[in-house]
C-alpha cells in the first residue's frame, strides 16, 4: 500500500513479478523524530463511525531489508555537496558527494571494514525514505537509488561515510535556461533531493533535502568545490583567555572553505569570493501583502453544472484528468467551499504572519476584486462561503447566512482562542522557536493555521416539500499542529466540570432552528464548535431563492446533491491584510490532526509524489468516508517560480518581487480557471526561518566576510547538531553551488584553546535543560588539534596575498625541513590562507591531537584516546597510521601533479574514552576541525641571476674568473650546471659550489682561465644550462635556464709575468726589447727599460699596434709585407687569423712593424692631399698603387 493522499489514504500497488503484497502503515510525531512501517494485511471494517483495523502479518519473502535498517534509525544524510565543470560546447559533468550515517544495518551500506561496514575505496548505494534524485534542471532525471557511491572518506568515530559520484556529462540545449519570452536568462537549476536527514538534529531533524546547484557557461566554465568535513564542532560560547577572562580570542564561528576551480595558477581574481546562506530545502517564496491587495481566483469556471456534476458522477467530467479523479476536480472545489450535502467536509490550510496586531482576513470568498456586485445578487457574486480571520490572540472563522427574520446577510463566526492551549503558548514563548516578541502572541510570527469544516444536513423527503430541514457546519482550528478550543460555546455554560466538549448537545435551540429530530446528538470532538447554522439556509427551495436565500435545489436524484447557482459568481480571495502567506491548500475531506502535525512543515509539489504518495489520488470522497479520507484538491505555495516572472532572488527578493498572475502548484498542469490574478500591492518575499515553519537556519546562524558562519546568540548555545547549508560563488554574479553539513555544538567548558590552555570546566554537558548526548565521567573534554609541517613565506617577489573582498589571504609554501630558521607555524596558515605545493614534490603535514581528560586525571591515559577524523583527501594522498595515544600523531604525505587542483584537506581530533571496569564506552567528541588549502602550482623553473646574455673580456697572460649563480626556489628540487654550447677554452677549467639561500638552492659555477700569449683575439660563446628533476610525476622532465656568456681576449695587450724581464718578453713576441719598449712610452710604469721586472702589481703592456684593414684593398701577405712581418708572427698575435686566408674589411689586427724590412713608403706616398682627401691624378680621384 501506497500513500495516496500524503498520509492519510493509502493505495495499493503489488507487482505481478515479485508476488509481493505490503502494506506500509506510517506514524509520525510532530517532531518528525520517528516514523515506524510495519509489514501488514489492513483490514478495515466501517461500523457507523467506529472503524475496526485488523492487522494480519504476512507472510511473503519481501525483501525489506533496507527498509528497516535505514528507517529504524530515522534519517541518515549528514552532508551533501554539487560541483561541476564544462566538458565542452555545452556538455557539463557533475560530481555528487554525500555522507550518510555508517552503522546503518543495510546491505547497501555494506563494506569491507573490520566492522562489515564501508572504508575507503568501497561502493556504496544512496538510499533512504525518498529515492535520491538528480534533475539537471532542463527536464532530465537521473535516479541515484541505482548509482553507487564511492567513499572517499568515513569517520567510525563520529559514525559517516562519505562518498563521491561522478556523473555522466550531461549536455543541456543552451548555455543558460533563456527562460520565457521577453524574461531575463537564469541559470539552469540542478538539484540532488532525498531523504531524510539525520534523525537527531536540533533542526531540520527527519526532512528532505534539496540541494541545488546552478550552472551558467556564459558566465564560467567550473563551479567552486568546497572541502568542509560532514561534521564539525564548535564551542558552545566564544573563547576567553585563560589569563585574561574578559578577552575574547574567538567566537563560535567556524569557516566554510571553498576553492575555484582554476587548475595550476590560482589567481587572486577567481578566488571565491561569495558565500550565502541557504534554505535546506527548496521552500520557495512567500507572498507579502497590504491592506487594500489581494490575490483572487475566479470560481465561475468552477461553478458550471458540468463541473458541479463532475464531482460526483464521473461520467459527466468533460476531461480525462477530471473524470480519473473526480473528487479534487474544480466542481468539487467549489461544492466545498459552498457548502454541499455530499462533500461533507472541507480542510484549509496554510501559513499566515500578521504585521498588525488586529491583522484581518487573511481568506474568504467574495467579490472579485475589482468588480460590482448588487445587493439583490449578493447571494451569487459577494457572498462570503467561508472566511478565515487572524489575529494576535485569536483565529475567528465562519461563514455569511441569510436571515429570514430581517431579509439580510449575518456573517457567523466562532472565535478560537491562541491562549487555549498551552503547549502552543509555550512554543509562542520559546526563543528556540521564536525569537520575536511579544508574547502570548502570534503578531509578527509565522504560524499554520489549518481549518476543518464539517456540513452536516437533514434531508426531508416527501411529496412536494423536498427539502433540507436543517443546514450547519462546525469548525474546528489547529495553529502549529495544536487543537485551539473555542472562547465562547453557544448554547453551553462552560465550566471546569462542564467544558462542552465531547458531549451530546440535543434539545438546544442553534441561530432559530431545534434539535427536532435528534440530527445534533452526535459526539463532537475535542475542540470542535458548536454547530452554525449554514451558509446554505434551510427550507424548501423555491425560484429565486438561490440569489437572496441559498437555498439548495435538489437535482432529483435519489441521493440529493444541490446544484443551484448560489455563490457562483464569486471569487477566492487571500489578502486584503498587512502581512505574508505561504503555502495554502484546500483538501475534500477532514484533515486529522496527526495529518497535519505531520506534513505542514513539508511543502507538497508533484516532483514529490513517487516518495510520499499522490495527495490528489484515492478516493472517491463520499459523505460516508469523509473524516477518514481528505484528498488535495487546490494548492497555492505562492512561489515565485509559479508565476510568469523570470527571476525572484538575492537581492531581488529581498526587495521584493512584483507579479501579475499565480499558478496553483496543484492540480498539475492546472487550466486557466485556477489561475490567481494579483490586485494591488503583492510581492514575492523570502519565506520564514523559524524552526517549526519548514526549516530553521536563518534565526541561529549569521554570515559573515570570507565564508565565516557564525551563530547569532550572545549566549551560550545549547549543545547539539545543528544543519546548515550553504552556497558558494566565484563572485556574486556567477553560479553558485550547495554544501549541507552537520555542526555540533559542545560545551565550552569541554574545550581548550591551541596550546592546551584551556581552562578546564564543568565538561561536554552544561546546560540540563537540553538533552545531553555525553557521560561526562568518561567524556568531560574535546581534543585540541595542532598541525605542523615545514613552510616558509613565499619566493622574492612572488604574490604572497590576495585581497579578497574585503579579506586578505597570505600563501606560505613548503620548504626542506634541514633547515629550521624562518620557518612558520602551520596554524596561522590554515584557510583561507594557501599553502602552496608543487608539483612533482612531496609534501608533509603532521596532525596532532591531544585530550585535556587525562591532565585532568578522570581517567588514566590508558582509557584515553585520539584519533583523527579526515575529510576528502586529494588523489593518492597518503596518511600514516596514528602513532601514540594522547597525545596522538598522524602524518599526511602528497605528491600532488599539474592536473590537480587547488585541494582543502580538513582534518580534526576526536576523542575516544573506555571504562573498562564498566566496560562502557562514551560517546566521541570533536575538536574543531582545521582545514589546510593546498594550492598546486608547477614546480618553478630554476633561472639565472643577472643578464640572460653577457660578454666577458680577457687579457693575455692575466688569469681571470667569472661565477655564474642559479637560484631555484623550490628548495624540495635538485639542480646542476653544466656547459651544452661552445667548448671551454684551452686550460680554462670549472668549478661548482653552493651560497648560503633561505628555504631556495642557490648554486654557482666559476670559469677561470688565463690566456696565453697567442690568445689575443680569441673569441668564443658558451652555453651554461642549469637545470631541475622537473619531480615525481608521470611524463614530468625537468625545466632549465640558458645564460650565454661570450669570451673576448683583447689583442696587442699583455700581462707580463712574475720576475719576467723586458728582453724576455720581446723575444716570445718576436722582437727587441727597444720596439717593446716603445710600444710602451705613454706608460708610466714604463720610462725605463729596466722597470718592468720591479712592478707591482703585474703590469699590462702593449704588444703591438692596432691595424684596421682597408676595404678590399689589402690581403694578409700585403699587410705582412708592408709591416715587414712574417705570417707566423701575425697570426701569433692575432689568434682569428690561425685559420684564415683573407681579411675582411675593417678588421682590427695588432701588427708589430720593423722599420728594417718593412715598405719604406705608404700607399699615399707622393700623393697631393686637397679638400680632406689624397689626388693622384688630374680628374681628382685617387687612385691606390698597385701592390710591387
Amino acid at each position: 500500500l501506497q500513500p495516496s493522499s500524503a498520509g492519510s489514504s493509502w493505495r495499493r500497488e503489488c507487482s505481478a513479478s515479485s508476488g509481493c503484497l505490503a502494506a506500509g502503515i506510517k506514524a509520525r510525531s510532530r517532531k518528525g523524530a520517528a516514523l515506524w512501517r510495519l509489514i501488514l494485511v489492513a483490514v478495515f471494517s466501517m461500523a457507523g463511525r467506529g472503524t475496526v483495523l485488523l492487522l494480519l502479518l504476512l507472510a511473503q519473502g519481501c525483501t525489506v531489508e533496507a527498509l528497516f535498517g535505514l528507517e529504524g534509525a530515522g534519517g541518515t544524510f549528514r552532508y551533501g555537496h554539487i560541483f561541476w565543470e564544462r566538458v565542452a560546447g555545452n556538455e557539463v559533468q557533475f560530481t555528487v558527494q554525500a555522507a550518510f550515517s555508517r552503522n546503518v544495518d543495510t546491505s547497501y551500506f555494506k563494506g569491507s571494514a573490520l566492522d562489515g561496514f564501508a572504508r575507503v575505496g568501497d561502493k556504496v548505494t544512496m538510499t533512504g525514505r525518498e529515492t535520491p534524485m538528480f534533475d539537471f534542471g532542463d527536464g532530465f532525471e537521473q535516479r541515484m537509488d541505482m548509482l553507487e557511491l564511492t567513499v572517499i572518506a568515513y569517520s567510525v568515530r563520529e559514525n559517516w561515510i562519505l562518498g563521491e559520484k561522478v556523473l555522466p556529462g550531461h549536455v543541456y540545449p543552451t548555455p543558460n535556461d533563456e527562460g520565457r519570452e521577453g524574461s531575463p536568462a537564469k541559470p539552469w537549476f540542478a538539484k540532488f533531493t532525498g531523504c531524510c536527514r539525520l534523525g537527531q538534529l536540533v533542526n531540520n531533524a527527519d526532512s528532505p533535502w534539496v540541494l541545488t546547484a546552478e550552472v551558467d557557461l556564459q558566465k564560467a566554465l567550473a563551479s567552486p568545490r568546497v572541502g568542509i568535513l560532514p561534521m564539525i564542532s564548535v564551542p558552545s560560547t566564544a573563547f576567553r583567555d585563560p589569563f585574561t577572562p574578559s578577552t575574547i580570542l574567538n567566537g563560535p564561528s567556524f569557516r566554510v572553505p571553498a576553492t575555484s576551480a582554476v587548475p595550476q595558477e590560482d589567481r587572486c581574481d577567481r578566488r571565491v569570493k561569495h558565500w550565502e546562506l541557504e534554505k535546506p530545502w527548496a521552500v520557495g517564496t512567500a507572498a507579502r501583502f497590504k491592506s487594500d491587495s489581494a490575490v483572487s481566483v475566479s470560481l465561475a469556471g468552477f461553478s458550471t453544472t458540468d463541473a458541479m456534476s463532475c464531482c460526483t458522477t464521473p461520467a459527466t467530467c468533460l476531461s480525462p484528468p477530471d473524470a480519473a479523479k473526480p473528487s479534487v476536480s474544480a466542481g468539487c472545489l467549489f461544492r466545498l467551499l459552498r457548502s454541499d450535502n455530499q462533500q461533507r467536509a472541507l480542510t484549509v490550510e496554510g501559513w499566515v504572519r500578521i504585521d498588525q496586531p488586529a491583522g484581518g482576513v487573511v481568506m474568504k470568498t467574495g467579490r472579485m476584486p475589482g468588480s460590482t456586485c448588487p445587493e439583490s445578487h449578493k447571494g451569487i457574486c459577494d457572498v462570503s462561503l467561508i472566511q478565515v480571520h487572524v489575529n494576535a490572540s485569536h483565529i475567528t472563522v465562519g461563514h455569511e447566512t441569510h436571515m429570514p427574520s430581517t431579509g439580510s446577510w449575518a456573517l457567523r463566526t466562532v472565535s478560537f482562542e491562541i491562549a487555549s492551549n498551552m503547549m502552543l503558548v509555550n512554543e509562542l514563548n520559546d526563543p528556540q522557536y521564536y525569537s520575536n516578541a511579544p508574547q502570548n502572541s502570534i503578531h509578527n510570527k509565522w504560524v499554520h493555521v489549518a481549518v476543518v469544516r464539517k456540513t452536516n444536513s437533514k434531508f426531508r423527503p416527501g411529496s412536494g416539500e423536498n427539502y433540507f430541514q436543517h443546514w450547519f457546519s462546525t469548525y474546528k482550528v489547529y495553529v502549529n499542529g495544536h487543537a485551539l478550543e473555542t472562547q465562547r460555546l453557544t448554547g453551553c455554560t462552560r465550566t471546569s466540570a462542564n467544558p462542552c466538549q465531547g458531549e451530546g448537545r440535543a434539545g438546544v435551540n442553534f441561530y432559530g432552528f431545534e434539535d427536532n429530530n435528534g440530527l445534533l446528538s452526535d459526539q463532537y470532538d475535542p475542540g470542535e464548535s458548536n454547530p452554525v447554522a449554514g451558509p446554505r439556509l434551510t427550507g424548501p427551495y423555491a425560484d429565486g431563492d438561490f440569489i437572496v436565500r441559498g437555498r439548495c435545489k435538489w437535482n432529483g436524484e435519489q441521493v440529493p446533491a444541490c446544484i443551484d447557482g448560489f455563490g457562483n459568481g464569486t471569487a477566492l480571495v487571500f489578502g486584503m491584510f498587512e502581512g505574508d502567506l505561504d503555502e495554502w491548500r484546500f483538501w475534500n475531506g477532514e484533515r486529522s490532526q496527526t495529518d497535519i502535525q505531520s506534513w505542514f512543515q513539508k511543502p507538497l509539489s508533484p516532483d514529490q509524489s513517487v516518495y510520499y504518495g499522490d495527495p490528489t489520488e484515492g478516493g472517491p470522497v463520499t459523505r460516508l468516508n469523509y473524516e477518514t479520507v481528505s484528498l488535495l484538491v487546490a494548492s497555492y505555495n505562492f512561489d515565485w517560480d509559479r508565476s510568469q516572472i523570470g527571476s525572484c532572488e538575492g537581492s531581488q527578493l529581498a526587495a521584493g518581487c512584483p507579479f501579475d498572475q499565480l499558478e496553483p502548484i496543484f492540480p498539475e498542469n492546472a487550466d486557466d480557471k485556477y489561475t490567481a490574478v494579483r490586485s494591488g500591492d503583492v510581492v514575492f518575499v523570502d519565506t520564514g526561518t523559524s524552526r517549526l515553519m519548514f526549516y530553521e537556519s536563518g534565526e541561529i546562524f549569521q554570515l559573515e566576510e570570507g565564508g565565516v558562519i557564525r551563530f547569532r546568540q550572545a549566549t551560550p548555545i545549547p549543545v547539539g547538531m545543528y544543519q546548515v547549508t550553504v552556497r558558494v560563488a566565484i563572485d556574486m554574479d556567477m553560479p553558485r553551488v550547495p554544501v549541507d553539513f552537520i555542526v555540533e555544538v559542545l560545551n565550552q567548558d569541554g574545550f581548550s584553546v591551541d596550546g592546551d590552555l584551556g581552562v578546564l570546566g564543568d565538561g561536554l554537558c552544561k546546560f540540563p535543560q537540553y538533552p545531553c548526548l555525553y557521560n561526562t565521567t568518561l567524556n568531560a573534554f574535546a581534543p585540541t588539534l595542532n598541525v605542523t609541517g615545514n613552510i616558509a613565506g613565499v619566493a622574492t617577489g612572488d604574490e604572497n596575498h590576495c585581497d579578497v573582498g574585503s579579506y586578505i589571504t597570505s600563501t606560505a609554501r613548503f620548504v626542506r625541513g634541514d633547515q629550521r630558521e624562518g620557518l612558520l607555524n602551520v596554524n596561522d596558515f590554515v584557510y583561507p590562507n594557501r599553502l602552496r605545493a608543487y608539483a612533482g614534490f612531496e609534501m608533509s603535514l603532521t596532525f596532532r591531537g591531544m585530550d585535556s581528560q587525562m591532565r585532568a586525571g578522570i581517567r588514566d591515559a590508558v582509557d584515553t584516546q585520539v584519533g583523527f577524523s579526515i575529510g576528502p583527501a586529494p588523489a593518492y594522498g597518503r596518511f600514516s597510521t596514528v602513532k601514540g595515544t594522547n597525545p596522538s600523531e598522524m602524518t599526511m604525505e602528497w605528491t600532488p601533479c599539474v592536473a590537480d587542483l587547488t585541494s582543502v584537506v580538513c582534518v580534526e581530533a576526536v576523542d575516544y574514552h573506555v571504562d573498562r571496569h564498566e566496560n562502557t564506552v562514551a560517546r566521541s567528541a570533536a575538536s574543531q576541525s582545521k582545514c589546510v588549502a593546498l594550492q598546486v602550482e608547477r614546480d618553478p623553473a630554476p633561472m639565472w641571476l643577472g643578464e640572460r646574455a653577457r660578454t666577458v673580456n680577457f687579457i693575455m697572460g692575466r688569469p681571470t674568473s667569472i661565477t655564474l649563480i642559479a637560484v631555484e626556489h623550490n628548495s624540495l628540487d635538485e639542480i646542476e650546471i653544466d656547459v651544452v654550447g661552445g667548448q671551454l677554452p684551452p686550460g680554462a677549467t670549472l668549478s661548482h659550489g653552493d651560497l648560503p639561500c633561505l628555504h631556495c638552492l642557490n648554486k654557482t659555477v666559476t670559469m677561470s682561465w688565463t690566456p696565453g700569449q697567442d690568445m689575443g683575439g680569441y673569441t668564443a660563446t658558451l652555453q651554461f644550462r642549469v637545470k631541475d628533476t622537473g619531480g615525481a610525476c608521470p611524463g614530468a622532465e625537468g625545466q632549465e635556464d640558458i645564460v650565454e656568456v661570450h669570451l673576448v681576449v683583447a689583442k696587442c695587450r699583455y700581462m707580463v709575468q712574475k720576475d719576467m724581464q723586458l728582453q724576455e718578453l720581446a723575444s716570445v713576441f718576436h722582437m727587441d726589447w727597444i720596439r717593446l719598449w716603445s710600444l710602451n712610452s705613454m706608460e708610466a710604469s714604463l720610462n725605463h727599460p729596466d722597470y718592468l721586472v720591479l712592478a707591482e702589481p703585474a703590469q699590462v703592456i702593449n704588444v703591438g699596434h692596432t691595424y684596421r684593414v682597408l676595404a678590399g684593398t689589402e690581403t694578409l701577405e700585403q699587410i705582412t709585407r708592408r709591416f715587414g712581418m712574417t705570417m707566423e708572427q701575425l697570426k701569433q698575435l692575432n689568434y682569428d687569423l690561425m685559420d684564415a686566408t683573407e681579411v675582411m674589411e675593417g678588421a682590427r689586427l695588432c701588427v708589430v712593424p720593423n722599420p728594417c724590412t718593412g715598405l719604406s713608403q705608404t700607399i699615399y706616398s707622393g700623393l697631393q692631399y686637397q679638400d680632406n682627401k689624397f689626388l693622384n691624378n688630374a680628374a681628382g680621384v685617387f687612385e691606390p698603387p698597385r701592390a710591387q
